[in-house]
């Protein structure tokens, strides 16, 4: 008697499983599968305090970070997102005293972008890409901004000019959704 409830149960528990896992969105994918990237969906967008739409979830870092595809005239700009923040991603210039052109990392598929300062203002791409011998990089760290030399080569410095304040957008916290494709 104990043998058949114990194959019931096990049964049971074997139905309930095929039942959840036929209801999840496409197959499950090894790590480093390359024909993920065409199985994603981008059903997943980022939403501030009240609500609004910040644009699409690209990327999820670690740390809880995530990358969001900010949406303005038509353009993805990948904007550093946490709960409660945007992630800083520093400026660099040409000088030694954070001054003159501003200048982004870029590596990716995407425009390059920053965002910096207590206002949290998003730079984007506005030139090519050089390499700078030596640079200075303005880094917000507690509500405080400093100007930090550095005496390497810079490869990958891409111009970049202010967009707009993300805070004036978008509220903390921050927060990920589902969103039903159509």
């Amino acid at each position: 008697m104990n043998t058949n409830r114990t194959i019931h149960f096990v049964v049971g528990l074997a139905v309930v499983f095929l039942a959840l896992y036929s209801t999840l969105p496409g197959k499950l994918q090894a790590y480093g599968d390359t024909t993920a990237a065409r199985n994603v969906s981008w059903d997943f967008v980022a939403v501030d305090s009240k609500g609004t739409v910040m644009g699409p979830v690209a990327a999820v870092e670690d740390f809880g970070e995530s990358t969001v595809l900010v949406i303005y005239h038509g353009t993805a700009f990948p904007v550093g997102v946490s709960r409660n923040s945007f992630v800083q991603r520093g400026l660099f210039f040409g000088s030694s005293d954070c001054t003159g052109q501003a200048y982004a990392q870029s590596d990716g598929i995407f425009s390059a972008t920053a965002v910096s300062g207590n206002d949290n203002t998003l730079y984007v791409e506005s030139g090519t890409t050089i390499t700078l011998d030596s640079s200075s990089q303005l880094v917000t760290s507690g509500g405080v901004t400093n100007c930090v030399q550095y005496s390497y080569s810079f490869p990958g410095a891409t111009p970049v000019v202010p967009l707009f304040n993300l805070n004036d957008r978008f509220t903390p916290p921050f927060k990920a959704i589902h969103r039903p494709l159509n």
